[in-house]
């Protein structure tokens, strides 16, 4: 893979993200939602392997709904 093909595959993958954030409810909703339970943990001094736990559930989410936006996306389309 060249170095300029990899550099715009992680431009369109930001892009992609920043769409989502810009255009889908849910994905904003659910990245609120995602603030207060780092806030939370960060007050209830969760340990380390908790906050891998929480990273990973929060990370799998906004995958999903990245997902869902991009299939529900290419379904209008």
């Amino acid at each position: 893979m060249k170095s300029g093909s990899r550099i715009r595959s992680f431009r369109n993958a930001f892009r992609g993200i920043w769409i989502n954030l810009i255009r889908g409810i849910n994905f904003q909703i659910q990245l609120s939602i995602a603030f207060a339970v780092i806030i939370a943990g960060l007050l209830f001094k969760v340990s380390s392997l908790e906050w891998i736990i929480l990273i990973a559930c929060v990370a799998s989410v906004l995958t999903a709904d990245c997902l869902l936006y991009t299939s529900d996306a290419a379904d209008d389309y």
